[in-house]
């Protein structure tokens, strides 16, 4: 229920330099940009109501910017408009499935990261057998990735090998797929590899060979553009 005092809903604004969401387990995998620090500035602050002015502070995302990357994410759930008073819009963290699966997401990730660093035991993970597939038409520019962490290189990678699960992807294969180019994939493919994302799938010929990696990350990733797409059309009508 909203307050009857929206503007005494509001805050106190965390104490951040804006700077700390840029180094989230979310920015790991989809990049530091606008779209992602919003998300990750609204899970770090769950029960934080925040006009576009906080939003910004807590986030670093310029304040002109910030309506631009809130209606996509109202639209999926992830955000909710808490109230209004006048010109005046609020916002929280959305009580849906999809933030709870990003919850997870971050967890999972934060958990990798600790793993990587031998604080904790590693598990061993065996490649599925590889298998090439031409690609014509990229078709990863606009899921339920994009939609909320925005149109960039590493969501639309990371788009294009969930939907190719049954198939190792070349360099270029990928490219198409992703809609991004070659540069693009050599510039993130390193750091999803590291995520748990992507893995290794050999070669064919002269072509290396990447794919989706059967991990809790990619099968989280997986449920939660599945539950985007559900509660976007649930909040369609």
């Amino acid at each position: 229920m909203a307050p009857d005092d929206p503007h005494s809903a509001v805050g106190p604004i965390p104490k951040h330099d804006g700077t700390y969401a840029e180094d989230t387990p979310l920015t790991w995998v989809f990049g530091a940009h606008p779209e992602v620090k919003v998300v990750a500035g609204f899970l770090s602050e769950p029960d934080t109501i925040l006009d576009k002015k906080g939003i910004a502070e807590l986030t670093g995302v310029s304040r002109p910017a910030v309506p631009s990357y809130l209606e996509s994410m109202v639209e999926c759930g992830v955000i909710d408009v808490a109230t209004s008073s006048g010109k005046r819009e609020l916002f929280r963290l959305g009580e849906t499935e999809a933030v709870e699966l990003l919850r997870e997401l971050e967890a999972t990730l934060l958990s990798r990261a600790y793993e990587e660093s031998g604080e904790l035991p590693t598990g061993e993970v065996q490649p599925q057998p590889p298998t090439e597939k031409e690609i014509a038409e990229p078709y990863a520019e606009d899921t339920p990735l994009t939609w909320v962490f925005g149109d960039h290189p590493e969501a639309k990678l990371v788009a294009a090998v969930l939907s190719e699960p049954n198939h190792a992807l070349s360099i270029e294969d990928w490219s198409t797929i992703a809609g991004v180019s070659r540069g693009a994939v050599n510039n993130h493919r390193e750091q999803l590899i590291e995520q748990g994302i992507v893995e290794d799938a050999g070669s064919s010929g002269r072509k290396h060979l990447y794919q989706l990696a059967d991990t809790a990350v990619t099968e989280q990733l997986s449920t939660l553009e599945a539950r985007l797409l559900r509660d976007w059309y649930e909040l369609q009508g």
